[in-house]
């Protein structure tokens, strides 16, 4: 073979490397295939403003609070209170049981939530499915953006007055008035008499409620446990096993007319639903 013929012989060798090297690229997903999109998910723990909807209901004010797997909803012009434990998948939330309170401090039904978590607004839509008769309500709730992460002293010095005052729905007719102050455990401590003339539910008349509301970190919200003593009901001190009925929820701070001059406070016994107590307080 001459010189001519080696040197074509080569060239012929060298394409066929060039083109087996572009098959096998192409083959192994080489070349310009992009990899699939990282699904992004939005975390639904925080603050939802009074501005969420519950037609069924006539509420246009539902705001809502969800920490870990703790999910509360409340009305305060229906007087409407929601408690439930949550499952939240990707953007999805569901809970399979569920108690709910649609007439304060009075049970009257359990139902199952699923629920869907907007990406762009960060907004919550769902159903509820009552488990007595199958019908559901939808409802909406509205993330509350630009919140600052819960401190003790943000609770305690807001608006410049550590007192707050308001009325717990389902317990008094008359206004409360508690004072915070740090307890140095990292939570701030909070202590409150319910009036003699306690009409709603005669359980806690002159009950002192003794509690804590601590911030969750990372969230713009606070964790309520409270205990109540002192009651003229001796029944409501203390529960069937001899201690004191522990009261557990949620608290947050919202602007009403000036910067978080509002206190939204909800909790219930134990999570059961039963004498839920919420309410706003400036």
């Amino acid at each position: 073979m001459n010189k001519r013929m080696r040197a074509e012989t080569m060239v012929r060798l060298g394409r066929l490397v060039m083109v087996s090297a572009v098959l096998l690229l192409q083959a192994c997903g080489g070349g310009h295939k992009s990899a699939a999109p990282v699904p992004v998910y939005t975390n639904p723990t925080g603050y939802y403003e009074n501005t969420g909807t519950l037609p069924a209901l006539s509420i246009t004010d539902l705001q809502g609070m969800i920490a870990g797997d703790r999910f509360i909803m409340v009305s305060k012009l229906q007087g409407y209170y929601y408690d439930g434990q949550i499952t939240v998948v990707g953007n999805t939330i569901t809970s399979n049981l569920v108690q709910q309170l649609g007439t304060p401090g009075v049970p009257y039904d359990t139902a199952t939530l699923s629920a869907t978590i907007n990406n762009s607004d960060h907004s919550i839509s769902g159903t509820l499915v009552y488990t007595s008769d199958g019908h559901s309500d939808s409802f909406t709730l509205h993330y509350a953006t630009g919140r600052a992460n819960s401190t003790v002293s943000a609770i305690i010095n807001a608006g410049g007055n550590p007192s707050w005052t308001g009325t717990l729905y389902s317990m008094v007719a008359d206004p409360l008035t508690f004072s915070l102050a740090d307890n140095t455990l990292g939570a701030a401590a909070m202590t409150t008499i319910a009036p003699m003339t306690t009409v709603n539910n005669a359980n806690f008349r002159n009950c002192v409620f003794t509690g804590t509301l601590t911030p969750i970190t990372g969230t713009s919200l606070y964790e309520a446990t409270i205990t109540t003593s002192g009651c003229l009901n001796t029944s409501a001190n203390t529960n069937s096993f001899g201690g004191p009925y522990i009261y557990t929820g949620f608290a947050a701070l919202r602007t009403q007319t000036a910067l978080n001059d509002t206190l939204v406070l909800a909790f219930n016994m134990m999570n059961s639903g039963y004498y839920a107590l919420f309410g706003e307080f400036q």
